[in-house]
């Protein structure tokens, strides 16, 4: 990136403004059910073929937003024994009680983690399967969100990734309040080679949710081998 600018990490309030932005944009305390394109991820992911019919101990959503409807398309084809979620901003999205992620955490039981995912030392070794789809762009360090999930994996666990990728082009255009961290596919490429990818596909601008607001958008699936 040019002009120095650092774009895997932000300033406190630069995190916390994008935080605000992202609840207003749900509606605040107002928010209700709803989707954020998880069948767009789903789709461009195979639809999730390589997880169809397996069993997993413990699987989290970490970013699953007001509604973790990421996490509802993998339950569609698995079993498990514990789900969890994490987002910081849980405790608002569930303060109304009428809330997606309310509503799907009550039914199942879930765990919810209400946390930024660069704090999120809790479960070193335990998680079999993470779901991390439109997320890394509202965090305030990239590097230490990867090595979290990394680190809450266990061997053989499986990291679900999707995320818009932005080049030079992007840099005047697309990072507003919202979205203080931009991605880049070498800086993916360097992260996912401690991983053995299972799948991989990364479509062109023109075929993205939003052409204007990315260079193309990456869709992954990744195993921890040790």
């Amino acid at each position: 990136m040019s002009n120095n600018i650092n774009t895997k990490k932000c300033s406190e309030q630069e995190w916390k403004t994008a935080q605000a932005t992202e609840f207003q944009c749900w509606g605040g305390y107002n928010v209700g059910d709803g989707d954020d394109y998880s069948e767009y991820w789903k789709e461009n992911t195979q639809n999730y073929d390589l997880l169809k019919g397996r069993h997993f101990s413990n699987i989290i959503e970490v970013g699953c937003g007001p509604f973790g409807k990421n996490l509802v398309r993998v339950l569609e084809l698995v079993t498990y024994d514990k789900l969890y979620v994490l987002d910081p901003l849980l405790g608002e999205y569930c303060a109304n009680g009428r809330s997606g992620i309310h509503k799907l955490c009550q039914t199942y039981g879930i765990t919810q983690f209400v946390k930024p995912l660069e704090e999120f030392t809790d479960c070193p070794n335990t998680m079999d399967l993470v779901i991390c789809n439109n997320v890394l762009d509202h965090c305030f360090d990239s590097d230490r969100c990867f090595q979290n999930v990394y680190d809450s994996l266990k061997v053989g666990g499986y990291l679900l990734f999707g995320n818009d990728l932005k080049d030079e082009a992007d840099l005047v255009y697309a990072r507003d309040a919202m979205h203080p961290i931009m991605l880049q596919e070498d800086y993916l490429r360097k992260v996912f080679s401690k991983y053995t990818s299972l799948y991989e596909k990364i479509i062109p601008r023109h075929e993205c949710r939003n052409p204007g607001a990315c260079c193309g958008c990456i869709f992954t699936i990744l195993k921890k081998e040790s």
